[in-house]
């Protein structure tokens, strides 16, 4: 949520999974199908119970899972048991897929939105090993809020991040993919 182009607005920039989509196929050479069957709100009990119908079916490659931003007061191992319920889920279609679990950016603490989130980092990074990389913004997002307060990260003054913030989203997600040149 909150990129520019959902909204019609210069500079027209979409949401970090199309980011990511142009970057490895033109990183690859391959032709992506990409499929987001986000819902906002959605936590990731929502997420276990709807990984068959909505993510398994399509017999993906490569799954990023990003919940957690509204898993606020769960702990962080109970948010991690449900990914690794999804993880299952789709390993039972395709054995060989792959996955990238997302922490989520940090919520504004000011609104009350930050809870439990900062336990996902450890209990996320648990589930890591064989086809199955960590992506942590929240503890690449803790260091951007050292220099910038949170409205300049952020679209919603909440949980979503603003187009610069999509961008260091999509390049904390390529990271995990893709060796770039230093």
């Amino acid at each position: 949520c909150d990129a520019s182009a959902m909204y019609d607005r210069p500079p027209y920039q979409e949401s970090f999974p199309e980011l990511v989509k142009a970057v490895l196929s033109d990183t690859y050479g391959a032709e992506i199908c990409l499929s987001n069957p986000s819902v906002a709100g959605m936590d990731s009990v929502w997420g276990a119970a709807h990984a068959e119908e909505l993510v398994a079916a399509l017999h993906p490659d490569l799954v990023y899972l990003g919940f957690g931003m509204n898993d606020i007061e769960r702990p962080g191992n109970e948010t991690a048991a449900n990914i690794q319920s999804i993880m299952d889920t789709i390993r039972r279609r395709n054995p060989a897929c792959e996955f990238v679990v997302v922490v989520p950016m940090v919520p504004n603490a000011a609104g009350g939105f930050l809870q439990r989130q900062k336990e996902l980092s450890a209990a996320y990074a648990a589930l890591t090993g064989e086809g199955t990389a960590l992506a942590d913004m929240f503890a690449v997002h803790t260091e951007i809020l050292k220099w910038k307060d949170f409205s300049a990260t952020s679209g919603n003054n909440i949980n979503h991040p603003n187009d610069w913030l999509i961008r260091v989203y999509a390049m904390q997600l390529l990271s995990v993919l893709v060796r770039f040149q230093s």
